[in-house]
């Protein structure tokens, strides 16, 4: 019996060492876990600043971003505006010029028109002289305007080389 009463008391014992060592461990890993706990929600609020913090950064950044883009069509939109009226204007000044060409064409003929009466009035001799010394393109325009057989006298009257000159720009000018 005294084995069996020891045996009883061995196992009294040891169970009371285990509950013992038992109930440490899960007060030991009770504390454990609310430091971890306490770990972990100060991470996770962290975590949590920091995600406000890059999402507010991102809606600052697509705010900044629609602010340009409206930007950016605000200036195309004028950019077009001018391309626009360059082009009418640039349209507005070829019309311009060439109506001043036309003019100027108009005025020049008028001019070598009146210039041609002048010289057919000349003396053929002295008409010649002068036209000698104009440029090529201008006498030949003024004879051009002559009475056929005035311009005939005139071109007799030259020096021959003059002559040959303005008739060879005169067939040339021709189409």
């Amino acid at each position: 019996m005294k084995s069996i009463l020891m045996y009883i008391l061995s196992f009294i014992v040891i169970l009371a060492i285990m509950t013992f060592v038992v109930a440490k461990y899960q007060m030991d890993n009770a504390s454990l876990t609310g430091n971890d706990s306490t770990l972990v929600a100060d991470s996770l609020k962290a975590d949590s600043i920091q995600v406000d913090s890059t999402e507010l950064k991102i809606r600052s950044a697509t705010a900044t971003i629609r602010q340009q883009r409206r930007q950016i069509d605000s200036l195309q939109a004028i950019l077009t505006n001018v391309l626009q009226e360059k082009q009418k204007l640039s349209e507005r000044l070829n019309k311009t010029e060439t109506a001043r060409q036309k003019q100027d064409n108009l005025e020049f003929e008028k001019h070598t028109k009146e210039m041609a009466k002048i010289y057919e009035n000349m003396n053929p001799e002295e008409a010649a002289a002068i036209l000698a010394n104009l440029k090529e393109s201008l006498a030949v325009s003024i004879i051009a305007k002559m009475k056929k057989r005035k311009a005939a006298q005139i071109m007799q009257a030259l020096d021959p080389q003059k002559a040959i000159a303005l008739s060879e720009y005169m067939a040339r000018s021709s189409p």
